[in-house]
């Protein structure tokens, strides 16, 4: 199947036409996608923000059902573009922590893992190539739209969490996964703070599942009032009927994958830690009595509902301490963060590509 409409390529244009009228007026660029995981638009120098949102770009250029691979505007959600590829017994498994509709270009930009990372890989491993805006060079292609890739160097990567430093996202190119039969859903509460049942539960759950699929997501929940686990695997009727029979799990249909996985309230930041750091956050984080949740076989962590900047701060630090990364999406936006010894690369990969700074700049961080 392949999409062509006419207008496909009135997002380069318009991309191309936003960032010379920026540079004209001396404006920084900033891509917001919907808006869900953008920081707060405030100008971190002197120069006016001027937000270009990709949401009215929305088509599927190009869709090949048997190679299970799709090209689609980053306007995009993720949810609409899983309504659409249904039709076809297909899906990308991208579903954000929070269920809220990211576009896939806001997904790319902000660099967002989905609860499906565990099962699925994460998100990023899905891309085969992008097209991308880039003030020195106009419309751009990185990577290539094939499974089995072996042309170089990954560049579409230079786009993955950098927040359209180095180019405006038009379009991804993905690989998709047949959507499962059915579902098996299992679910473990408790209205106390995380103990060491959890993670017994969590052990019992893995070891109980060596003849059927791996579980595609093991999701962790803790709030003021307790916690919840839910582990949901995918796969045929038998091999669900035998997670239903040794574990006690519901059965739902395959295209419920994108139900049960989400955490009440907004993403406000993620972080991936290592198994035994992720485990003491999530601890600390339900004795504090925060709201977070966590994909327990990928290691990675959302926090949600309103973190002001120190709150932000002692998570960032709570995190490290455990040997992870954090991100934060809430407050202000001061520019992209990297490390110090990275500095003189991202200058003049910066100055290379965007030469007049159109596009939201970088800062070194402070050494630890």
């Amino acid at each position: 199947m392949a999409q062509h409409p006419a207008d496909a390529d009135q997002a380069s244009e318009a991309a191309l036409d936003a960032l010379a009228e920026a540079g004209r007026r001396g404006a920084c660029l900033v891509p917001v996608g919907a808006g869900i995981r953008q920081h707060a638009l405030e100008a971190w120098d002197t120069r006016p923000v001027v937000p270009w949102a990709s949401t009215r770009f929305q088509t599927i250029r190009r869709w090949s059902v048997p190679d299970l691979t799709a090209e689609v505007d980053a306007g995009l959600s993720w949810g609409d573009l899983n309504q659409r590829l249904a039709q076809h017994g297909q899906w990308l498994p991208v579903g954000v922590a929070d269920g809220a509709p990211d576009t896939l270009g806001g997904i790319v930009s902000a660099g967002v893992n989905g609860v499906w990372t565990g099962g699925y890989s994460p998100i990023r491993d899905r891309i085969l190539s992008m097209t991308v805006a880039v003030p020195a060079f106009g419309v751009v292609r990185v990577g290539a739209p094939v499974v089995k890739n072996v042309a170089g160097y990954n560049l579409w990567r230079l786009y993955w969490a950098t927040r359209g430093t180095f180019g405006i996202v038009l379009t991804i190119t993905w690989k998709l996964a047949a959507l499962p039969r059915a579902t098996a859903t299992i679910t473990c509460a408790d209205d106390g703070p995380v103990t060491a049942r959890v993670w017994e539960a969590a052990r019992r759950w893995g070891d109980s599942l060596p003849t059927v699929p791996a579980l595609a997501t093991l999701l962790l929940t803790i709030h003021p009032s307790g916690w919840e686990l839910v582990g949901i695997a995918h796969g045929g009727d038998p091999a669900m009927d035998r997670v239903r029979r040794s574990l006690g799990a519901q059965i739902g249909a395959g295209q419920d994958v994108e139900r049960p996985a989400t955490l009440p309230g907004g993403v406000v930041w993620q972080a991936r830690l290592p198994r035994e750091g992720q485990r003491l956050v999530m601890e600390a984080l339900s004795r504090s009595g925060a709201s977070a949740g966590a994909e327990l076989q990928s290691g990675m962590v959302w926090g949600y509902g309103h973190q002001p900047d120190g709150a932000s701060q002692e998570m960032a630090a709570l995190v490290a301490r455990h040997g992870g990364t954090f991100r934060h999406w809430d407050g202000p936006w001061r520019g992209l963060g990297v490390p110090p010894a990275e500095a003189d690369m991202w200058q003049r990969l910066k100055t290379a590509v965007d030469p007049q700074g159109v596009l939201p700049g970088w800062r070194a961080e402070a050494e630890a």
